[in-house]
């Protein structure tokens, strides 16, 4: 799924639901916006450009994730650092 296709943040804030924090305008002006999910990011800050504009974990599950051996996002895949290992009850051996 190419960055043309993504939903715009405004759509991801969903119509008729009570806003969330990181949905209000002064936290989005405030800081960076991750084109996936729409929340801010802070954590990977520093790597907001090389990410795509996008957290570690959302640019992992766009791009890296069924490449390294899963398309469920709940089952961890060869990435030693997919998300998913932390509750997945039987991970595959990390390594790519």
């Amino acid at each position: 799924m190419g960055l043309t296709s993504r939903r715009s943040v405004s759509a991801n804030a969903g119509a008729g639901r009570r806003p969330h924090a990181w949905q209000d305008e002064n936290v989005a002006e405030a800081g960076l916006l991750c084109v996936r999910c729409g929340r801010p990011v802070e954590r990977s800050r520093d790597s907001y450009e090389a990410f795509e504009r996008m957290h570690w974990a959302c640019f992992h599950y766009e791009y890296e994730h069924d490449v390294a051996g899963s398309g469920d996002p709940d089952i961890a895949c060869a990435d030693p650092s997919c998300p998913a290992r932390s509750f997945d009850p039987n991970p595959q051996p990390p390594g790519w």
